[in-house]
């Protein structure tokens, strides 16, 4: 079994399983615009995996959008 972590996320491989642990209980797991483009990479990189599956930690998946990050943002930056 391998194991890293990247930014908010582990990732485990589990023979031919690909684990992504969500890793910031203490904020309830937000996704972050930053975390959404790890997630990105994580599934082109899992493509070669028999399954993938993502989890949380703590009590929670995840909270959804991270609020915090969202009120920073203006109409001039927003996609």
């Amino acid at each position: 079994m391998k194991g890293s972590k990247t930014g908010a996320v582990v990732i485990e491989r589990i023979n031919d399983i690909c684990l992504v642990k969500f890793a910031r209980p203490e904020t309830r797991n937000p996704l972050s615009v930053e975390l959404l483009g790890e997630l990105g990479r994580i599934v082109d990189e899992a493509n070669r995996a028999a399954a993938l599956i993502l989890t949380g930690s703590g009590d929670v998946f995840a909270s959804g959008a991270d609020l915090r990050e969202i009120a920073q943002v203006t109409a001039e930056i927003a996609p």
